[in-house]
């Protein structure tokens, strides 16, 4: 089934502004916490520590893309909240190609 949810230019606006900040504190923290792990010595401590603040990030940013989520579906209209349970049913929560799957063999799969 095809779905054409159209938005208004300022939902768009409102639905793709991400939280970048902390997407380049997560990036930051990650490379930190690869940098202790490659010491010839690694701190314990550290790394726990690390991690931790990496896992709070991962935590914020899972918690402002539910609430983001959220927010998005309140400026869709019955129509379109319609369309978006539909496309959501048939995808599996996850978006194209992670849905229904076909029974064949695929590539390479077969005599």
């Amino acid at each position: 089934m095809k779905y054409d949810i159209r938005f208004k230019p300022k939902a768009v606006r409102d639905i793709e502004s991400l939280p970048s900040r902390i997407q380049e504190a997560l990036l930051g923290r990650n490379a930190e916490l690869r940098s202790l792990w490659a010491q010839s010595n690694p701190d314990e401590k550290n790394i726990v520590a690390k991690q931790k603040e990496v896992n709070d990030l991962r935590a914020r940013l899972q918690e402002m893309s539910v609430k983001h989520r959220l927010q998005a579906r309140g400026v869709l209209t019955p129509e379109q909240q319609t369309q978006v349970q539909g496309y959501l049913s048939d995808t599996g929560n996850f978006g194209p190609g992670y849905g229904k799957r076909g029974g064949g063999r695929g590539m390479g799969m077969g005599p």
